[in-house]
């Protein structure tokens, strides 16, 4: 199932990110089971090392 938490578009920080072939072999893998771009799996498996104080407050300002 997909979130339901996008960000608004242009709200997204932009950045090159240079990943060794077994984390994105990772990324890759688990964003084809849950149906995420590799993108959006990165920012899941971001979200989920917050504290879960972040966690909350996060989900409130991209659900309004």
């Amino acid at each position: 199932m997909m979130s339901q938490t996008r960000m608004p578009t242009g709200s997204y920080k932009k950045m090159l990110i240079r990943l060794p072939p077994d984390i994105l072999a990772f990324l890759q893998e688990e964003a084809a089971k849950q149906e995420r771009s590799i993108n959006g799996q990165l920012v899941h498996t971001l979200r989920q090392c917050l504290p879960k104080k972040d966690q909350a407050r996060q989900r409130r300002e991209t659900t309004v």
